[in-house]
């Protein structure tokens, strides 16, 4: 064999290599960068996939059909041992009437602890009476906050008109979910909708499959230099609500 030749076999050998490190480097960078959170619908059974996907999973509490999730508790307990950060969507049934007692039903699975409660307001499964619309949901996140639970609300404009009416302006010092699948995590840019004007989170990817179950992409849309207030002032910014005055944590 050639003194050339062998310096040539070297010589590509070095650059295949320089290729797959670069390719690895470049896997790893993008492996590495975790959804901030995810709504799940469907049992967790591949907690190790989850931790590797995200910070935080919300789990389906109830369904449209007036039943809790029949995974709730498997759900709940599987993200606990896994020590990943937990909360909880909840989809009304509007057509079930007595939201009382869909909540009461809810809590009476719910294990013990604190969690943020996210309540759907999607338009399709409400009436076309805006006004009981409106008085339902009232009672319901009402009760929800009775548990001394975190209520939040998902939503957009034009499910919010079609549902409650385009001024109504009920829980608007709650968090917001802002719906708007157009996959970009970038949070600006929503239009104010029933007195909300910043969104906490922005939903912007759905029914994504991951580790065996349908995912949904949630982006926390915090102010990254909002740190603490404890004056009025912070009532005007993109802060979220912790009982009183409003903080925000830097990553």
């Amino acid at each position: 064999v050639s003194t050339q030749s062998t310096w040539g076999s070297i010589s590509s050998a070095k650059i295949l290599m320089k290729v797959l490190v670069l390719l690895l480097i470049i896997t790893t960078a993008t492996l590495g960068k975790l959804i901030e959170r995810v709504f799940i619908d469907g049992k967790i059974e591949d907690t190790a996939c989850l931790k590797a996907l995200t910070e935080s999973a919300g789990v389906r509490g109830f369904l449209s059909v007036g039943k809790v999730d029949p995974y709730l508790v498997q759900n709940l307990k599987a993200l606990k041992e896994a020590k990943l950060s937990s909360f909880i969507y909840f989809v009304p049934c509007f057509k079930c009437g007595n939201p009382k007692s869909q909540v009461e039903n809810f809590f009476k699975v719910l294990p013990s602890g604190l969690f943020e409660i996210v309540v759907y307001v999607i338009s399709g499964e409400w009436g076309k009476d805006l006004t009981k619309n409106k008085e339902f949901l009232v009672m319901l996140g009402q009760e929800i906050m009775k548990k001394n639970s975190s209520l939040a609300i998902m939503s957009n404009p034009f499910h919010w008109e079609k549902v409650l009416g385009k001024n109504c302006e009920v829980f608007k010092d709650r968090p917001l979910y802002y719906l708007k699948p157009d996959k970009s995590t970038n949070c600006s840019g929503m239009p104010p909708f029933g007195g909300f004007k910043y969104p906490s989170s922005k939903v912007y990817d759905l029914n994504i499959a991951n580790c065996g179950v349908n995912t949904d992409y949630i982006e926390n849309c915090f102010d990254q230099s909002c740190l603490l207030y404890t004056s009025d002032a912070a009532d005007d910014t993109p802060c979220v609500d912790l009982g009183g005055r409003r903080i925000i944590k830097k990553k």
